[in-house]
């Protein structure tokens, strides 16, 4: 990816992965933070940093490849 910005094809990059850092507010699982990942190859997960990192939700162009129970973050 470096090389790409170097010769200009990407502008920002953000444009190839966001990383956004949010806590939950309602629910059981109020309070827990999570930093959203998503990547312009269409992988789309939750990394969950108060539970050493464990991964959540995750999706490759739309598809779970993830487990979650019914609980959700609880």
């Amino acid at each position: 990816m470096l090389k790409e910005i170097r010769d200009g094809y990407i502008g920002n990059p953000g444009q190839m992965v966001t990383l956004r850092r949010v806590a939950l507010s309602e629910g059981r699982a109020r309070g827990t933070e999570i930093i959203e990942v998503v990547t312009a190859g269409g992988l789309n997960l939750d990394i969950l940093p108060d539970r050493g990192l464990d991964i959540g939700k995750a999706s490759y162009k739309g598809v779970p490849v993830a487990w979650m129970s019914k609980n959700g973050y609880d």
